[in-house]
């Protein structure tokens, strides 16, 4: 066996052996349903209520179907509800089992029980195929909630996919190794004294503690707690359910613990209790080993397990459940988780409002730089007196004046007049010309030749007219140096320099 737990009450003594019995939960996929069944669980609350399914699942039949199961082992049996009738066939052969009353309404203010059918008593240990054939109606469904089987000696638990392993409380066990606080009722073991302890070594992930509710005990709820390898006690009240209509109910479960690490591990559980002959007893009638956590309801109003933070033991508490263990787990995992990513939310969102506060203010200062150099003058291009170069685009020959036109101008007017044309055709930025930049060859006084080297000319009608100079008009493109050029003496020649135009940035 490779699945061993032993079970120690009050610490006087242990019994090592396996698991006592194998629950199937009716989602388990190696039940082979046939065409007609469906999941349904929303009957649980209208029709089931106050008992619960075992892992909180049920599977129905609204027609004639039926399902089967194989096993190995020495007993078998199915737990159902419904109140029409079906049949059971273990190995093709026909099971002839009685009837419980409690699987039927008497009134239709009753629920509907829970009751093992099926039982196939003592059979020879060996792989058996059970088969329950079933007429459901869209009135009267059967619902299948697990099928409990005895495995045998030679069992392998690998070959079980996610077995949930059942220990009796009860089996097997001598009076000895229940101390004076327990009773020992065959079925169940049972404590009304404070102080009552169970210490139970199992080996998986998660175990649960199944119980019984019967009308025959007190109603007033008491209190109990667990605790798993030592650590913290989770408190759980226990009520009794049951009523003068359902006398008992069996498969209840108590308490269920969260998900450990997978390996041996030890709980303990305590009754609290009082001495008070009207409140709850303790009903125990199997732990229930799994590995991993399952969805067993401790939600309803049998139990509530809380912390002992929230809830000191007391006998007379009669406050309502609100979660299961498990549920109290998870709700602690998430109060833990949300701080951390609301802090992450947080961070993120300082680390958006700064990068977009520089990038506010680099463009700012971008713009404000930009605004500034478009209020600048320009500083013009400056050229050398004796340097000549000819226009060399077509943009600056066309501004050339005409033969026919009046060849010795004011130089001034001339220079306004090309640079308008000029800005005009070519649609350049207007950029303010500084007459220091006008260089007017022959006739400018910039340059005065020395009365040495002057030649009078005399008025006269018999010398010759002077040849008319040209107009020339230079657009600096660039700040580059020009190479002066030789000039013919015999023209004179105006040079007109534009300097060159600038664009802002």
């Amino acid at each position: 066996m490779n699945s061993i737990a032993d079970v120690v009450v009050n610490s006087g003594g242990d019994v090592i052996r396996g698991p006592d019995s194998i629950i199937v939960d009716n989602t388990d996929p190696e039940i082979l349903y046939k065409q007609g069944w469906s999941t349904d669980n929303s009957t649980m609350d209208s029709i089931l209520r106050p008992e619960r399914p075992f892992n909180n699942t049920l599977h129905a039949a609204f027609v004639h179907t039926e399902l089967t199961y194989n096993f190995t082992g020495s007993y078998v049996e199915a737990w159902v509800a419904g109140s029409t009738s079906f049949s059971c066939f273990l190995d093709g052969i026909k099971v002839d089992w009685e009837t419980s009353d409690s699987n039927h309404t008497s009134s239709s203010h009753n629920p509907l029980l829970l009751s093992p059918v099926c039982m196939t008593g003592i059979v020879p240990p060996k792989l058996h195929s059970l088969k329950i054939m079933v007429n459901g109606t869209t009135k009267s469904p059967i619902w299948l909630d697990l099928i409990r089987y005895t495995p045998t000696n030679t069992t392998d638990m690998r070959l079980i996919p996610s077995p949930v392993r059942e220990f009796s409380l009860t089996k097997g066990r001598h009076h000895e190794f229940l101390s004076e606080e327990w009773d020992n009722q065959g079925s169940y073991v049972a404590s009304t004294t404070p102080g009552a302890s169970l210490i139970f070594n199992f080996t998986g992930a998660s175990v649960a503690g199944l119980g019984i509710y019967d009308n025959s005990f007190a109603h007033n709820s008491s209190v109990a707690s667990y605790a798993v390898d030592g650590g913290e006690a989770v408190f759980l009240i226990i009520e009794n359910l049951s009523s003068n209509e359902l006398v008992s109910l069996n498969n209840q479960i108590l308490f269920q613990t969260p998900l450990y690490p997978p390996g041996q591990h030890q709980i303990q559980i305590l009754y609290h209790g009082s001495s008070d002959s009207e409140t709850a007893p303790l009903i125990l009638t199997s732990m229930v080993v799994h590995n991993h956590t399952m969805n067993l309801d401790t939600s309803s109003d049998l139990t509530l397990p809380i912390t002992s933070t929230n809830l000191a033991p007391n006998p007379s508490s009669t406050s309502p459940p609100t979660s299961g263990g498990a549920k109290l787990s998870s709700q602690k995992d998430i109060n833990r988780t949300v701080p951390i990513i609301l802090g992450l939310c947080g961070a993120l969102l300082i680390i958006l409002c700064a990068l977009g506060f520089i990038y506010y203010r680099r463009r700012r200062l971008r713009l404000h730089q930009l605004a500034s150099s478009e209020d600048r003058i320009v500083d013009p291009f400056y050229l050398a007196p004796d340097t000549l170069i000819s226009p060399h685009t077509k943009g600056m020959r066309q501004h050339r004046p005409d033969p026919g036109t009046n060849l010795n101008p004011n130089p001034n007017n001339i220079v306004d007049a090309s640079i308008s044309r000029l800005r005009k055709g070519r649609g350049l930025l207007q950029v303010p010309v500084l007459s220091s930049i006008l260089r007017v060859r022959g006739t400018s006084s910039l340059h005065p030749v020395p009365s040495s080297h002057r030649q009078v000319i005399p008025e006269s009608d018999s010398v010759p007219q002077l040849r008319r100079p040209s107009l020339r008009l230079l657009v600096h493109q660039d700040s580059g140096v020009r190479l002066p050029r030789p000039v013919n003496q015999e023209s004179e020649v105006i040079v007109v320099e534009v300097p060159p135009t600038y664009t802002p940035l």
